[in-house]
C-alpha cells in the first residue's frame, strides 16, 4: 500500500512538473539555429546586430539630432540594397493624450522603400518606427524591429522576386502619438496599394515575440500562418483583450481604415522600456531571432499569395506543442453548449445515484469563488503596502525584481487556496469537490463565451477532457480511490489545464504591470483547484505539505526581495535636472522635478519646492519643482511676431509668426496664460481631436522639429482683452557645473521624466 501510494505521489509530481514545463516551453523563443535553417545564411543575424549597434548608439527622438543620424543610416542602407529611398516629410498636429488644450505638433520624416513584385495583387507592408523616447537608446523599442526589417529588405531585394510588391516603412514620431503612421496612411499614395501590414514592436528587451493583435475578421490570416512559419506564439485571448485596451501602436492607424494586419512584440524586462536601460547590451539575441523569423518567413509567405481579399470570419487560435491550432470563433458557442450539457448530464446522474448532493456541490462552488475573492483581497492589499514604501519602479509602472513579486504572490495564492480547501474538503466527498469546482468553472466559461469568446479555449478543452475522463470515471467507479490512483486519468486531469493556462499566465505576468496582474492572483488560486484529483491522490493535504511548498515559495521570494531590493547600477533610480533661462529677467535656474539627492545636490540645495508653472509654462498644473539660481548662459528665446489681429462678435483671432530663436532649438512651446482658446491652426492645420477629449488646463502648443522656416500659429480666443503668451525654446545639453568640475550622473541613477538634460529659454509676449 505504501509503495503504491509512493508511486502515485511520484507520478503526480512528475505530471505537475512536466505539465508546467511544457506550458513554459511553449513560450520559449526560437534560437539562432532555427533562423539559420530558415534563411540559410549566418550573415543574416550578424548583419541585423550590426544595424542594431548603429541605430541604438544614442537616443533618437523625433526632431532631435539623433533622429537625423538614424534617418541618414536608413537611407544609406536602402541604397546599399539597390533600392530607392523615399523620405516623406509631414507636419502632424494633434491633441496630446486627448486633451484639447494640449496641442502637439511635429515635423516627421518617414523613410520607405519598395521592392516590386512580378505579379502583384496588393502590396505587403512591413512597418517599424525608428524614433525612440527622449532618454532611451531605443534598442528594443524599436531598434530591433528596424534592424530586422533592414536586413529582410536586403534579402528580398537581392533574392528571387516575389509575386507581390513589398513595402518597407520606417515611421517617425510613433512615440509622440503615431504621427508618422498617420502621415503615411492619410497622405501617401502608396498606402492605397497595401493589402496586409506586418507591424513589429517591443515593450522590453527580452522574451519571445508574441502575435498580440490581429485585424478583425482574421480567419484568412490565421489559417495561413501555420503553413508559413512554426515560430508563431499567439493567443486569440490576447487579441480580444487588447481590443478593449486604450493602447495604440502604428498598426492602429491602418486597422482603423479596414486594412488587414498582424502585430508582433516582445515584452520581457519591461523595466528597460522607455528608459536608458533599453540599450543594445540588454537585448536578448533570441528576441531578435524571433522577430527576424517572423519578418523573413511571413514576407516570403504573404509575398506570394493573393492579398486582394484578406478577410474571413474570426478564428480562435492558440499555440500547442510548436503548432498554432485554430477553429472558427462560432465554434466557441457550440463547444460551450456541449460543456454545459455534459456537466448537467453528469450532475443529474450523480444526484440521481446519490453520489452527489446539491448541498455539497454548492459548498464547493461557493468556496471556489470565495477563495478567488480572498486571494485577490490579500494580494491587492499586500501590493498596496509594498508599492508605497518597498517596490522600486520605473516608467509605465514597471517594477524592478518583478519576478520576485510574482513568486511572492503565486506562493500566497497557492498556499491560501490549498489551506482553505484542505479545511473544506473534510466536509465533502471527492466527487462533490470535483464537480463543484468544475461547475464553478463552467459558469466562468459561460461568462467568457459572452464577453471574450476568443479566450474560451483556455477552459473549454480542459473542462471537456476532465468531464469525459476523470469526471465520468468518478461517477462510474464503486470507489473513487481507485480512480484517483489511475495514472492516465491523473494525466488527463493535470496536463490540459497546465499546458494551456501556464503559458498564458506567464505572458500576462510579463506584459501586465503588477498593478493589474495582482487582480488575477485570485483566478490563479482558483485554477489550482482544477487539479483536485491530483491533490487528493498525492496526499497533498496530509500535513499540508503541498500548501507548505507554496508558503516556502513565498518566503524565498520575500528573502530575495529583502536581500536585493535597492537601486543599483543594474537597477538605477530615475532623477531629473534641467536648466531654465528667463530672458525677460536675464536670470537662470537649475530645476529638478524631484527632491534633489546625491549628485543633483551639487546643483540644487533648496529644501522647499516651488510651483513649476511660475518658472516654465506647465499648463497651469500645480506640480512642484526644486530650483536654485544658476549662472546665466544667454540663450536666444523664440520670437513671436504679430501677423494679424481680428475682432468680431466677441471673438479675437490672433495670427502669429514664431521662430525658434537659438539655432539648436528642436522643441518649442507656446502657452496662452490668461485667455481661453476656442480653436487653433498650426501652419494652416487644425489639430485632430480624439473623441471624448477634455479641455484641461491652459492652452499649450508643443512643436518638435527643425522649424527652419518658422511656424504660423492662428488662435481664436474667447475674450478680446490683452493676452500673454509665453514662448519656450529647448536645446540639448546643460551648461557647465558652477564649480567648473565635471559632475556626472552616477551609474545608479538614470535620466527620466520631462525636460531632463535640456536647456530652456523662456520669454513672455503680450498682444
Amino acid at each position: 500500500m505504501r509503495i503504491q501510494r509512493a508511486l502515485t505521489v511520484l507520478w503526480v509530481g512528475l505530471l505537475l512538473l512536466s505539465g508546467t514545463l511544457l506550458g513554459l516551453w511553449q513560450n520559449a523563443p526560437p534560437d539562432e539555429q532555427d533562423l539559420l535553417e530558415a534563411v540559410g545564411s549566418s550573415s543574416f543575424l550578424s548583419n541585423i546586430l550590426k544595424h542594431l549597434d548603429r541605430i541604438a548608439e544614442s537616443p533618437h527622438p523625433t526632431g532631435w539630432p539623433g533622429n537625423d543620424r538614424v534617418r541618414r543610416y536608413l537611407t544609406e542602407q536602402i541604397q546599399a540594397a539597390g533600392l530607392v529611398p523615399v523620405v516623406q516629410t509631414e507636419t502632424i498636429v494633434s491633441t496630446d493624450k486627448g486633451r484639447t488644450t494640449f496641442v502637439s505638433a511635429a515635423e516627421v520624416h518617414n523613410v520607405m522603400a519598395r521592392v516590386p513584385g512580378k505579379a502583384p495583387t496588393k502590396a505587403l507592408l512591413l512597418m517599424a518606427h525608428y524614433d525612440s523616447e527622449s532618454y532611451s537608446p531605443g534598442a528594443g523599442d524599436d531598434g530591433v524591429a528596424v534592424a530586422v526589417l533592414l536586413e529582410t529588405m536586403r534579402y528580398i531585394a537581392q533574392g528571387n522576386r516575389l509575386n507581390n510588391d513589398v513595402i518597407f516603412l520606417f515611421t517617425d514620431g510613433e512615440e509622440l502619438g503615431l504621427y508618422g503612421a498617420r502621415g503615411f496612411w492619410n497622405r501617401h499614395p502608396w498606402s492605397r496599394d497595401v493589402g496586409l501590414v506586418l507591424n513589429f514592436e517591443a515593450k522590453g528587451t527580452t522574451g519571445p515575440s508574441i502575435l498580440f493583435q490581429t485585424s478583425e475578421q482574421n480567419g484568412w490570416l490565421i489559417s495561413r500562418l501555420g503553413g508559413m512559419t512554426d515560430a508563431i506564439i499567439g493567443h486569440s485571448l490576447a487579441d480580444e483583450v487588447y481590443r478593449f485596451l486604450s493602447n495604440d501602436t502604428d498598426l492602429t492607424v491602418p486597422l482603423e481604415k479596414g486594412i488587414a494586419g498582424l502585430n508582433f512584440a516582445f515584452g520581457g524586462s519591461p523595466t528597460h522600456y522607455h528608459t536608458p536601460l533599453d540599450s543594445r547590451e540588454h537585448v536578448d539575441v533570441r528576441s531578435v531571432v524571433h522577430h527576424a523569423l517572423y519578418a523573413y518567413q511571413l514576407t516570403l509567405g504573404f509575398g506570394n499569395v493573393d492579398l486582394a481579399d484578406t478577410k474571413a470570419a474570426d478564428r480562435i487560435y492558440f499555440p500547442l506543442f510548436g503548432k498554432i491550432l485554430h477553429y472558427p470563433q462560432k465554434m466557441a458557442y457550440v463547444l460551450t453548449g456541449i460543456v454545459i450539457a455534459l456537466t448537467a448530464a453528469l450532475l443529474w446522474l450523480g444526484l440521481k445515484k446519490r453520489l452527489l448532493t446539491l448541498r455539497g456541490i454548492l459548498i464547493a462552488l461557493l468556496t471556489l469563488y470565495g477563495i478567488g475573492v480572498l486571494i485577490t483581497a490579500v494580494a491587492c492589499g499586500l501590493w498596496s503596502l509594498l508599492r508605497t514604501g518597498i517596490a522600486k519602479m520605473t516608467l509605465a509602472d514597471a517594477v524592478y525584481h518583478a519576478g520576485y513579486y510574482h513568486m511572492l504572490f503565486l506562493g500566497l495564492s497557492g498556499s491560501i487556496a490549498l489551506l482553505v480547501w484542505g479545511y473544506v474538503r473534510t466536509k465533502l466527498s471527492i466527487r462533490e469537490q470535483f464537480f463543484g469546482v468544475l461547475t464553478g468553472w463552467v459558469l466562468v466559461l459561460l461568462g467568457l463565451t459572452v464577453v471574450l469568446p476568443g479566450g474560451t479555449y483556455l477552459l473549454t478543452w480542459p473542462l471537456l477532457i476532465q468531464l469525459c475522463g476523470p469526471g465520468a470515471a468518478l461517477l462510474a467507479a464503486n470507489s473513487p480511490n481507485g480512480v484517483l490512483r489511475n495514472p492516465w486519468l491523473n494525466l488527463l486531469n493535470a496536463w490540459p489545464p497546465l499546458v494551456l493556462i501556464v503559458p498564458v499566465l506567464q505572458l500576462v505576468l510579463v506584459f501586465t504591470p503588477l498593478d493589474s496582474s495582482v487582480w488575477l492572483m485570485g483566478v490563479t488560486g482558483m485554477a489550482l483547484l482544477l487539479l483536485i484529483p491530483c491533490w487528493e491522490s498525492s496526499g497533498a493535504y496530509r500535513k499540508q505539505w503541498f500548501a507548505l511548498t507554496f508558503v516556502s515559495l513565498a518566503l524565498v521570494a520575500a528573502i530575495l526581495l529583502a536581500a536585493d531590493n535597492d537601486y543599483s547600477e543594474s537597477f538605477p533610480q530615475g532623477d531629473n535636472l534641467f536648466y531654465v533661462y528667463q530672458a525677460d529677467r536675464n536670470e537662470a535656474f537649475w530645476v529638478s522635478k524631484f527632491a534633489p539627492a546625491g549628485w543633483i545636490r551639487s546643483y540644487i540645495h533648496a529644501a522647499q519646492p516651488t510651483v513649476l508653472e511660475n518658472l516654465v509654462p506647465n499648463r497651469g498644473n500645480p506640480q512642484k519643482a526644486w530650483i536654485a539660481q544658476a549662472p546665466v548662459r544667454p540663450l536666444t528665446a523664440p520670437s513671436v511676431r504679430l501677423l494679424g489681429d481680428r475682432r468680431q462678435a466677441g471673438i479675437r483671432t490672433l495670427s502669429l509668426f514664431v521662430t525658434k530663436g537659438d539655432p539648436a532649438t528642436r522643441m518649442l512651446m507656446l502657452q496662452v496664460d490668461d485667455a481661453h482658446v476656442l480653436d487653433c491652426r498650426i501652419n494652416g492645420l487644425r489639430p485632430s481631436v480624439k473623441e471624448g477629449s477634455e479641455a484641461v488646463g491652459k492652452w499649450m502648443l508643443r512643436f518638435v522639429g527643425r522649424m527652419e522656416q518658422g511656424i504660423v500659429v492662428e488662435l481664436r480666443l474667447e475674450a478680446a482683452k490683452r493676452v500673454t503668451i509665453r514662448a519656450v525654446g529647448a536645446v540639448e545639453g546643460l551648461p557647465p557645473h558652477p564649480a567648473g568640475s565635471k559632475i556626472k550622473r552616477p551609474k545608479d541613477r538614470m535620466p527620466l521624466y520631462e525636460y531632463d538634460g535640456l536647456s530652456m529659454a523662456v520669454k513672455a509676449y503680450r498682444f
